[in-house]
């Protein structure tokens, strides 16, 4: 491997880590303070002031998901590829991110709404496959863990803040329009971060693969496959905090808008609070076991969102309580899976392995709000029946997890060495 770049000065408190894992989480800090901007309050707006059904909203937002799944399969490629690596591959998903919100804030129709989510949906699909492939050639064993714990608080951070701003935004001006602008603002800034600070991380002396990349070969891994099909059934049910979660405690369980957003807020302010403590006490932990326990959390949180839409004189704290809920189980959930698959990776297949790890995030939120969109327009009580059965899944998931633990070396499950 390559030498790694010092490290920065730093409290004692903090993880010692590579100056420019830290430029990466300043970064993904100001990203994710646009994405806060819209996260929580475009579905409200799109269902509202443009008078989406509950099924176009999921429609567009699988659009989003598919085009983002050929995006990953070139961005996989890309990111190992030596002429173009993890730094290029980056700053076009940059670019492209900025455009797609852009796009956004000018949608007024389902066509436009469609498109945007597509570009917004490419750009996702080379972004994360070279930005994990980034923290992953810089880090190692433990600390490799401690680093995506970083990159994901700065996520977390990032989306609280941005909620909040978001939330005053919409109460002194309605506009939600102006959000996106900022959103896409916000890509920009991120773009200039990795420009001056991220270098090119790719070892310098592994082979390139000239046929599909390496995507022969990682499918062959039947390993990565048992980690899919677990880690896809995750991603399709956390898709629906984003999609269907805000819609149903809005119009179903009665909550208003600044109750929904207030309860969004706790939700990424407590992930930025706990996410990187609970990747440093979890970094010895075999990566299966911090999955399976982030199923269960979040089959907990599941039902309690049911409870809320149940019981509404206590739809709000119960509303607050499962999204707090679901913020441990995420943060258990990030540094886990992103550490297993980098252990699982040769070097020169990183960016594919974490290509196909970030398949399963472009799944399961093409199927996620497509099916949650279409059982929120069914007549209640059925609609209501969706989070406890979304639980059961995580709780089956489980036994798939407890396989895959079987199956894998115990060294790559655990401390996320390479192998060799």
């Amino acid at each position: 491997m390559t030498s790694k770049p010092p490290a920065t000065a730093r409290p004692s408190f903090l993880p010692d880590l590579p100056a420019p894992v830290w430029i990466l989480f300043a970064g993904r800090l100001l990203a994710s303070l646009g994405l806060g901007f819209v996260l929580f309050y475009s579905a409200i707006f799109f269902t509202g002031a443009l008078g989406l059904s509950y099924t176009q909203l999921g429609l567009g937002l699988a659009a989003s998901a598919v085009s983002g799944i050929f995006a990953r399969l070139v961005g996989g490629m890309l990111t190992d590829r030596p002429e173009w690596g993890r730094r290029r591959t980056l700053l076009v998903a940059l670019v492209i991110l900025s455009v797609g919100y852009i796009l956004f804030a000018l949608a007024d129709n389902f066509a436009l709404f469609v498109a945007a989510n597509v570009i917004t949906g490419w750009g996702f699909g080379l972004y994360w496959p070279a930005n994990e492939a980034v923290v992953a050639d810089l880090t190692e064993g433990k600390r490799r863990a401690e680093a995506y714990g970083l990159t994901r608080s700065g996520d977390s951070i990032g989306l609280g803040l941005g909620a909040v701003v978001g939330t005053a935004v919409i109460a002194l001006t309605g506009n939600y329009r102006l959000l996106f602008w900022l959103n896409a603002c916000a890509f920009l800034g991120f773009f200039a971060v990795v420009a001056r600070g991220v270098p090119e991380t790719r070892p310098e002396h592994l082979e390139a693969h000239k046929f599909l990349g390496g995507y022969p070969e990682a499918l062959r891994d039947r390993n990565l496959w048992w980690y899919a099909a677990a880690n896809l059934v995750f991603t399709t049910i956390v898709a629906q905090l984003e999609s269907t979660v805000p819609v149903y405690l809005r119009n179903f369980a009665g909550l208003s808008t600044e109750a929904v957003g207030a309860c969004f807020t706790l939700h990424v302010a407590l992930m930025a609070a706990i996410q990187l403590w609970v990747a440093r006490g979890t970094s010895a932990w075999r990566r299966t076991r911090a999955l399976m326990l982030a199923a269960v959390v979040l089959a907990a949180a599941l039902v309690i969102i049911w409870l809320a839409g149940t019981f509404s004189g206590a739809a709000f704290g119960l509303a607050a309580l499962a999204l707090a809920v679901a913020a441990v189980a995420l943060a258990l959930m990030h540094p886990a899976a992103a550490t297993l698959v980098a252990a699982m990776s040769p070097p020169n297949r990183r960016g594919v392995y974490l290509s196909i790890n970030s398949q399963c995030w472009a799944l399961g939120y093409m199927i996620g709000p497509a099916v949650g969109g279409r059982i929120l327009d069914l007549p209640r009580p059925l609609s209501d029946w969706l989070w406890p059965g979304f639980g059961l899944l995580l709780l089956l998931d489980c036994l798939v997890l407890g396989w895959l633990e079987v199956r894998l070396p115990p060294a790559v499950n655990a401390a996320g060495k390479v192998q060799a």
